[in-house]
């Protein structure tokens, strides 16, 4: 998808499950400088919500914290 992105790759090289997304991630111009940190912010955004859909963390305050710390590690 990297290449792809930064207008080095086809479409027809992302995994087509992916497509979709690819083309709106493009769609936000990222830079061969930027395309790395966007990807892994791109990446930890969707990680995100499913983990809310999933239901792993509580709706709780104590949840909502839990959820704050991990989201935390995995973005650092």
């Amino acid at each position: 998808m990297r290449d792809y992105l930064v207008g080095e790759g086809s479409l027809e090289a992302v995994a087509e499950i992916h497509q979709e997304w690819a083309k709106e991630l493009k769609a936000q111009a990222p830079t061969k400088e930027t395309v790395d940190a966007f990807l892994q912010k791109a990446v930890s955004a969707k990680f995100c919500r499913v983990l809310e859909y999933a239901g792993v963390f509580k709706q709780t305050k104590e949840g909502q914290e839990a959820f704050s710390a991990f989201m935390h590690e995995f973005t650092k």
